[in-house]
């Protein structure tokens, strides 16, 4: 069946030119508080797995195309800067360097391309030979906190964790993806040990009293326990 408005591919060349054509897979996504490295990790580099999961094997040839809007999409990079009064804040919430920074990271997790941005593309038509969108459910943060969406119900954390029920195995093949792009070797420990973030104390959500911690779990059940400052090693380093 031919639709009323179809139109012929000589006819659609010389009206619009001729495509450009992207081939391969590519997978359509947007930022999410791209200056926080655990909102990057399960908010944008979980689900561009998960979506190549759930349609096919997931494959780090696959390209990425962030959609960038006219209008800030809430709790993005852009969104908080433009609230911000189109201030840039060096050590706050909104740092752009923060945001490039972590994408440069995480993303390689994922994919072997240089990050594209959506709107970079044209004036010309452009036709993907293989294209997947619609990674919100697939983020850690599921509908609530994700995507700038909340539910307005009074017990709507229930709502935030429902997107991840279920999902133990797809967990389990995304960290034998990225660990296997990043070249880290799975070496499991022969004891349990107990790895403790000590993170900075001038963040605002430091723990305070953890080397006592430490010294209680040593005493009670006989194990490693050793600190680590996260942003001093590398995403490889074990």
């Amino acid at each position: 069946m031919i639709h009323i408005d179809s139109i012929s591919p000589n006819d659609f060349t010389a009206k619009y030119g001729a495509p450009e054509i992207i081939d391969g897979t590519s997978v359509v996504f947007h930022e999410y508080n791209g200056e926080n490295f655990g909102h990057v990790l399960f908010d944008e580099v979980l689900p561009v797995f998960s979506l190549q999961d759930s349609f096919g094997e997931p494959d780090l040839d696959t390209k990425l195309f962030q959609y960038w809007p006219k209008e800030p999409i809430g709790h993005s990079c852009e969104w908080q800067i433009a609230d911000n009064g189109g201030r840039e804040e060096e050590n706050g919430q909104v740092n752009l360097k923060m945001c490039e920074k972590f994408g440069d990271m995480l993303y390689p997790m994922v994919s072997s391309h240089k990050l594209n941005r959506l709107d970079s593309l044209g004036p010309k038509p452009v036709c993907f030979e293989r294209v997947l969108m619609g990674t919100a459910m697939y983020s850690g943060d599921c509908i609530d906190g994700n995507r700038g969406l909340p539910i307005k119900v009074p017990d709507h954390e229930n709502f935030w964790t429902l997107c991840n029920h279920g999902r133990q195995s797809q967990f389990w093949r995304f960290r034998l993806f990225t660990m296997k792009n990043l070249g880290v070797v799975d070496v499991p420990v022969a004891r349990h040990q107990v790895v403790i973030w000590n993170r900075s104390s001038d963040s605002g959500r430091a723990i305070h009293g953890l080397p006592d911690l430490a010294d209680a779990i040593r005493k009670k059940f006989g194990v490693k326990v050793f600190f680590v400052e996260l942003h001093k090693i590398s995403i490889q380093e074990p």
